[in-house]
């Protein structure tokens, strides 16, 4: 049971629909402490106005939700503004979301900072996965192809003090771990064969898979030529 955390300004939905034709998951969108403390994996995915969607999550209780399924040792992802949730404090001192400009204090599940402004990064790249542990092992050294859409960086807020406790996931600054804590900045992870591989067992097929197998099992119930026989003549000049 994967739940993907649906706030108000939610972004990016597309990357988890892969989620969906794998076998044995079974994707929700969670919007209800309830739906939270079910799921054996939760992911929080991108937003367009992440202090808002911070305190969105904050006055209906989910907040609290996700810091039990990580206490508990549930597998929890984190992407892009939802790495930014999970850290210390976000600072918009300048106000780059829309709203009032201002700082938030973070879940602080992450030792992360970050800060809003700057110029959006927008760009598709290939990323290669560090040496993780746990759950997310299965994704050290793999390279995977992804694509960045945000406003601001993060920093771990006192790197010496850390330790091994959290480990830079993806560099430069684009990812962390913390035990069973992976929080990303690039996109499209799902999108990956090799990732849903190494994470899962499985790849999920594709309407162009489906289409494919079709036309063998057509090809395969008739005697040869029979099909290419049923075109009029104009079609079998054509092709």
């Amino acid at each position: 049971s994967i739940a993907v955390l649906a706030a108000p300004h939610i972004s990016n939905l597309d990357e988890f629909e892969t989620l969906r034709r794998l076998p044995r998951v079974r994707l929700t969108w969670a919007r209800d402490a309830a739906t939270v403390q079910d799921a054996d994996w939760l992911i929080l995915p991108g937003s367009k106005h992440t202090r808002a969607d911070l305190d969105w999550l904050r006055v209906s209780g989910l907040a609290e939700a996700v810091r039990a399924h990580a206490n508990a040792g549930k597998p929890l992802l984190a992407i892009c503004g939802g790495l930014q949730m999970l850290g210390v404090s976000i600072d918009d001192s300048e106000g780059v979301e829309g709203g009032s400009p201002g700082c938030s204090e973070g879940m602080g599940l992450l030792p992360l900072r970050t800060a809003l402004g700057g110029d959006k990064t927008l760009r598709r790249m290939e990323v290669r996965f560090a040496v993780l542990g746990g759950v997310w092992s299965a994704l050290s050294g793999l390279r995977a192809d992804a694509y960045e859409i945000r406003f601001g960086r993060s920093w771990l807020a006192d790197e010496a003090a850390c330790g091994d406790s959290c480990r830079e996931a993806l560099s430069p600054q684009m990812g962390w771990q913390r035990d069973n804590v992976l929080a990303i900045y690039v996109h499209g992870l799902f999108e990956n064969e090799h990732v849903l591989q190494a994470l899962f067992g499985h790849v999920p097929r594709t309407s162009d898979d489906a289409f494919d197998r079709l036309a063998r099992q057509l090809d395969e119930s008739f005697a040869p030529g029979t099909l290419q026989g049923l075109l009029r003549p104009d079609e079998r000049h054509a092709s």
